[in-house]
């Protein structure tokens, strides 16, 4: 009979432990969703950096094409330490779902930093390999959170960025930022939207 109980207990033990994981799982969609803003600000900032860095060229300045990116990134990066600042505050409750897709972005945003003004300054990496290679990294960042929130929209919009990566490969290097910009507005706006407006219908 012990054993019989302990079998039991053990079960409703293991029910109760996936029903907590569900509900975790649940509150990070949630937090997604309303992030959706997130979404669709580093999707116009991004987007707005192509238009500069394509205005600068047609300026006959293309060797000031990296000053958008070095703009307009670290506002939005500002803008969402703040945000994350006060909603913690606000909240003070987070779940480890929370902080792993949190560590997600962070490891990839040090990455993608590390990349576009560290190793191409260096000439560790070519010029002409930088946009691919920040597609890549930020399809891992998009295909790993849906995978933890179990949302398959973003699983879809990783596997755009990475598309996006292969057709920049093959193509001439001066055609990057024009498929960057589709990708940001597949791979970036167009899920921000649909996200804000799931949310905002609950």
């Amino acid at each position: 009979f012990m054993g019989k109980d302990n079998k039991e207990f053990e079960e409703i033990a293991q029910g109760e432990e996936l029903k907590i994981i569900h509900q975790m799982i649940e509150k990070t969609k949630s937090d997604t969703a309303e992030s959706g803003t997130e979404l669709i600000m580093w999707g116009w900032l991004a987007l707005a950096a192509c238009v500069c860095l394509y205005a600068l060229v047609f300026l006959g300045l293309p060797h000031l094409a990296w000053l958008p990116w070095a703009v307009l990134m670290p506002i939005g990066a500002i803008v969402q330490i703040v945000k994350e600042i006060k909603q913690r505050k606000r909240t003070r409750i987070s779940t480890y779902t929370d902080h792993a897709i949190s560590s997600l972005w962070l490891a990839c945003g040090m990455s993608i930093f590390m990349v576009a003004f560290l190793a191409v300054p260096l000439g560790a990496v070519s010029y002409k390999f930088l946009t691919p290679a920040i597609s890549i990294i930020i399809g891992i960042a998009m295909f790993t959170s849906g995978q933890i929130v179990e949302w398959k929209l973003m699983k879809i919009c990783g596997l755009v960025w990475w598309l996006s990566a292969v057709i920049m490969m093959l193509i001439h290097s001066h055609l990057h930022t024009g498929v960057f910009a589709i990708s940001i507005i597949l791979g970036y706006l167009v899920p921000g939207y649909i996200l804000r407006r799931n949310y905002l219908r609950k």
